[in-house]
């Protein structure tokens, strides 16, 4: 999967190339905010004995904020084309979480941080209306997923001190590679500054998530990672909707 992703990866770095040394160019700065919505992450795998380990962590919707910086080409009948690096930072918090078809009870502050840094070459439609263009574009790039999810376990003989309960963890994190998908709008508010929305799809590399239980709770709080119950595949994917503004350098 990922040697497809590195493919699909080269095409866009030669288009920003050429964007750039294509006669007349102008650098700009972006800065968005907007929602994350992120689609449920599955955890799948088995422990050591070989028992099962089917997870849907259930997120709710959070925060997305990015910077770019970038260079356009000059306006053409066609449009314009843009190449630009961007770094981005997700958030969400954990709303539920289901175990083997089973809801567990989530503990507060559970969830799941996406760091990105992206390539990204775009399209731009020519002037509408006078101010407005259009823009489709994609990239590439690499994640950095931070989980810190931890719920809890019905057990007869639990350790710690939750009587009849397991605190279960999954807290790491880990480093792959990236893509996405842009659509969006521009207004041109002045010659150097420009209102910009998008919607954006991103989509990650195989991930690992380590599934902990943890055997030392002191007032609520897990101050050891006890036994490392299972290593899982994990998935993660969302949609977000974004406004900013765009100036020219």
């Amino acid at each position: 999967m990922r040697f497809f992703r590195a493919v699909f990866a080269l095409p866009v770095l030669a288009a920003t190339l050429q964007a750039v040394h294509a006669g007349e160019h102008q650098a700009y700065v972006s800065g968005m905010i907007g929602i994350n919505m992120p689609d449920d992450e599955n955890f799948l795998g088995a422990n050591a004995a070989g028992q099962g380990r089917d997870i849907q962590a259930q997120l709710d919707d959070g925060t997305q904020f990015g910077l770019s910086l970038g260079l356009m080409t000059k306006d053409y009948d066609w449009g314009r084309v843009r190449g630009e690096v961007e770094v981005a930072y997700r958030e969400s918090d954990l709303e539920g979480l289901v175990l083997n078809a089973v809801s567990r009870t989530i503990i507060e502050g559970s969830g799941v941080d996406v760091t990105t840094a992206m390539v990204n070459l775009s399209y731009d439609t020519p002037k509408v209306l006078g101010s407005l263009r259009f823009s489709l574009g994609a990239g590439y790039g690499l994640a950095s997923v931070t989980h810190d999810i931890r719920y809890l376990v019905a057990n007869a003989a639990a350790i710690g001190s939750i009587p009849g309960q397991l605190q279960i963890a999954i807290p790491n994190s880990e480093t792959t590679d990236a893509y996405q998908l842009i659509g969006g709008a521009e207004v041109e508010l002045t010659p150097g500054i420009s209102l910009i929305a998008d919607v954006r799809y991103l989509e990650i590399g195989d991930t690992k998530g380590e599934r902990y239980i943890l055997n030392s709770i002191i007032n609520g709080v897990a101050t050891t990672n006890g036994t490392l119950d299972s290593i899982l595949d994990a998935d993660y994917s969302t949609v977000s909707l974004n406004a900013g503004l765009r100036i020219k350098l």
